[in-house]
């Protein structure tokens, strides 16, 4: 299968902080605000892994904090998609496509994202 992605991904577990700003068809989800944890991301997305399932199309808004190099960083994101995990069915893996990031935000996930995938031998 051809690889469509256009940013290389970075596997990396680490917790994020997500509020579900908006959720299609299952609005009592709205507002409820959760910790999660990232499998992989990319300059303009991420895979987590959760215990809820949030509806495609849903609007998440995330706060991750790094630690090498240190930083927060904050996103909005759409759910392009949703899948049990094999391992566990009691988890949900989603893809989220990050809608709205701030210019300051964007540039410092650049940086960061960088120097962590030259760090692990990716090119990018």
């Amino acid at each position: 299968m051809k690889e469509r992605r256009r940013h290389p991904r970075l596997k990396e577990e680490t917790t994020v902080d997500v509020t579900i700003l908006s959720a299609p068809d299952s609005p009592a989800l709205e507002n409820r605000t959760f910790t999660c944890s990232t499998l992989d991301m990319s300059l303009h997305g991420m895979r987590l892994s959760l215990d809820q399932e949030v509806p495609v199309g849903g609007a998440l808004e995330l706060r991750l904090s790094s630690r090498n190099p240190t930083g927060t960083f904050w996103h909005i994101g759409r759910v392009q998609w949703l899948r049990r995990s094999e391992r566990d069915k009691a988890c949900h893996l989603v893809g989220l496509q990050f809608t709205q990031t701030p210019e300051a935000t964007l540039v410092e996930w650049e940086k960061s994202l960088r120097a962590k995938l030259e760090r692990a031998g990716n090119q990018v």
